[in-house]
């Protein structure tokens, strides 16, 4: 697997832990959520099981719904983030 490939693994899985943590401790259904960021439910079930990522709209709501940001969401290092 190459360096490229492995990153955006670690990525989806990371995105889908952080969905699916966000739908449990909030205890919201795959169809509420979905409606909170006008999707279906299959599309939730998709990022939940990391099979799909959001389109660059969605990812948007789901940063202001989640009240997270895109890197911790992702599991990335922010870089404008101070080193301490």
């Amino acid at each position: 697997m190459s360096r490229r490939q492995n990153e955006d693994k670690q990525m989806i899985e990371s995105f889908a832990k952080s969905i699916n943590d966000y739908i449990s401790n909030n205890k919201l259904t795959n169809t509420k959520f979905g409606e909170m960021l006008g999707v279906d439910e299959a599309t939730i079930r998709k990022y939940r099981k990391g099979e799909a990522l959001p389109s660059h709209e969605q990812m948007k709501k789901i940063t202001m719904i989640m009240k997270m940001h895109y890197h911790d969401i992702m599991g990335y290092d922010d870089p404008t983030k101070e080193d301490k």
